[in-house]
């Protein structure tokens, strides 16, 4: 802002300039007769100087505005910043490319979970989905409202391992809430969820995880 109000003011210096020598060689050419050839000479060059000097200072203004205005950081969805008390958490503060300025949520659309399933039970979902079972009903409470169970539907399971801070491995699972399902739902809230796979005997849904380790 500093760099382009200077430069600004530059071009206001040069074209007030430039406006004097087009008076002074308008005045010139009523009484050309007494002026000699030298003065003309030398307005027209101061003329031409001042023009170049001014196509300049455009180019660095039309520059730095670009500069400027490539600094502007746009939301890619029109939404509601959540992130707590974001002007002071901002104000002064250095940034760096790449750097998480704050959250925006679309608190009015539909509601997503972002679920981090084990990678050993990633298995039974992936079977699950290959026998031909469709909308995968998931089950889930929020740890504000323990004992309130809720649903949702999978919509997309992750091709990619990711890990955890401790090196555990896990795969993403995204599931669609319905809006009207759950009333008290928070950008970043808390859950634990259960996707049901399809039946199988009873004794295995109990001791699973056994099993699956032996």
């Amino acid at each position: 802002e500093m760099r382009l109000k200077g430069v600004f003011g530059e071009m206001q210096t040069v074209q007030s300039q430039l406006n004097a020598i087009r008076s002074a060689r308008r005045n010139g050419s009523r009484r050309s007769d007494d002026s000699p050839p030298d003065d003309r000479r030398s307005l027209s060059a101061q003329e031409q100087e001042l023009k170049e000097k001014l196509s300049s200072l455009q180019r660095q203004h039309d520059t730095l505005r670009a500069e400027r205005d490539a600094l502007a950081v746009h939301s890619p969805i029109a939404g509601r910043i959540v992130t707590w008390d974001v002007a002071r958490r901002l104000e002064s503060l250095p940034v760096n490319r790449g750097d998480v300025l704050m959250q925006v949520a679309k608190t009015d659309g539909p509601w997503e979970l972002v679920l981090r399933l084990s990678q050993r039970d990633a298995g039974h979902l992936l079977e699950a989905k290959r026998r031909g079972i469709q909308d995968l009903q998931v089950t889930f409470t929020i740890r504000d409202e323990p004992g309130v169970s809720h649903r949702a539907t999978v919509t997309q399971i992750s091709e990619s391992v990711q890990e955890n801070q401790e090196g555990n491995p896990f795969v993403i699972v995204t599931a669609a809430v319905e809006n009207d399902d759950v009333k008290n739902l928070r950008p970043g809230a808390t859950v634990t969820a259960s996707i049901a796979c399809g039946r199988r005997a009873v004794g295995y849904v109990w001791f699973h995880e056994l099993i699956d380790t032996v």
